[in-house]
């Protein structure tokens, strides 16, 4: 039997929701740990590792955290201001791939919309209109949206992925 183990990072309260969420689909076979804690992530046979996204890459712990990792079934997942399944978000997953240590196999990725710093948005409010992430009536419509999420469906829909996970990585563990 696999043992798990949930990783996050979270600025904003958003990864740990979902990290949360994936929690209670495998709460009997591992544990959930911020990534702040002390992890032997050692003892544990498939990790999944969440975090929120900044410029389009994992945030800087979990990138850390990422590099450490040798040998392990990886799952990731994200939160981020952006559309959950938009180009965004895959450039993101893909870029956090290229920070994982040496041996170790993606077994599955999740993304989800989350609610953005509100110091960025101020930080961005403020750039010249020239700029290219100054606020536009796009990125403000898209602003808005993302600040109910993770809202309830993006709540059960992690839950549901990492139940499949854990189903997928106990047949494999069945061959």
């Amino acid at each position: 039997m696999n043992k798990y183990l949930i990783v996050y990072s979270s600025k904003t309260g958003n990864t740990k929701q979902i990290a949360e969420s994936m929690y209670s689909a495998i709460a009997d076979l591992g544990d959930l740990k911020s990534i702040d804690d002390e992890i032997e992530w050692e003892i544990y046979d498939v990790i999944f590792l969440g975090y929120s996204v900044e410029y389009g890459m994992p945030n800087k712990k979990a990138r850390e955290f990422l590099a450490k990792l040798q040998g392990k079934s990886i799952v990731l997942f994200q939160t981020l201001g952006a559309e959950a399944m938009g180009e965004h978000a895959m450039i993101s997953l893909a870029n956090a791939v290229r920070y994982l240590g040496s041996n170790c196999k993606i077994v599955g990725a999740f993304s989800s919309q989350g609610k953005i710093d509100p110091n960025l948005l101020d930080r961005l409010a403020k750039l010249p209109a020239n700029h290219p992430h100054a606020p536009s009536i796009e990125s403000q419509k898209r602003w808005q949206k993302a600040a109910v999420h993770p809202d309830a469906t993006d709540l059960l829909e992690a839950h549901d992925f990492a139940l499949k996970i854990k189903k997928r990585m106990n047949f494999l563990a069945q061959k």
